[in-house]
């Protein structure tokens, strides 16, 4: 497969390509999480995003708010792969480990 240039917002387009296969509840949940993204860093592991306040916005219990965010990551984990590879996508190598670590070699040598 030739390389494709890559837009700077791969990661979203391939995460809402990816949202496609998630319940209309797991959606939901996503997008809330989202639309909270600047309340926490990551790779701090600091989310600030509580269950119980989360699942008052979302008009469900903080139970079924962690499921369905649970299911939804799971799926979005698995799925994203295959889009990545439908849509064509070559994604920075920092990435490809992570996103196909059966078939990464490590980077290219020029």
């Amino acid at each position: 497969m030739p390389d494709v240039e890559v837009e700077p917002n791969w990661a979203r387009d391939t995460v809402v390509a990816a949202m496609a296969h998630l319940t209309a509840t797991e959606i939901k949940v996503v997008e809330f999480l989202l639309s909270r993204s600047g309340t926490f860093d990551p790779s701090k592991n600091n989310y600030d995003i509580k269950s119980e306040a989360a699942s008052d916005d979302l008009g469900m219990s903080a139970d079924a708010f962690r499921q369905a965010k649970s299911r939804a990551f799971k799926k979005l984990r698995a799925k994203i792969p295959d889009v990545v590879t439908e849509m064509g996508i070559r994604p920075p190598a920092r990435f490809e480990e992570a996103l196909f670590p059966d078939r990464w070699s490590g980077p290219d040598e020029e």
